[in-house]
């Protein structure tokens, strides 16, 4: 039984390019999961859905620039 390697390599400094791709990645993200739970929540006026979406997106992206992996990690578990 060998040492059990980490999931993702230990923080590092982000270049600038990756702070664009993690963004945009979170942005998709949170759309996809705003548009689910407005669906879901069905809210009667533009301005909620809106809200909800706006949180989702700014939440989900503000998580992929963070934290990196971690978010992606504690995100993608959700689904096992």
């Amino acid at each position: 039984m060998g040492r059990e390697e980490p999931l993702f390599l230990p923080d590092h400094e982000v270049d600038p390019l990756e702070v664009k791709i993690r963004l945009v990645c979170g942005v998709l993200l949170g759309v996809f999961i705003g548009f689910g739970a407005a669906l879901r929540l069905n809210p009667t006026k533009p301005i909620w859905f809106a809200l909800i979406l706006l949180v989702a997106v700014v939440g989900c992206a503000w998580g992929a620039v963070r934290q990196g992996d971690r978010f992606w990690i504690a995100v993608l578990g959700r689904f096992r």
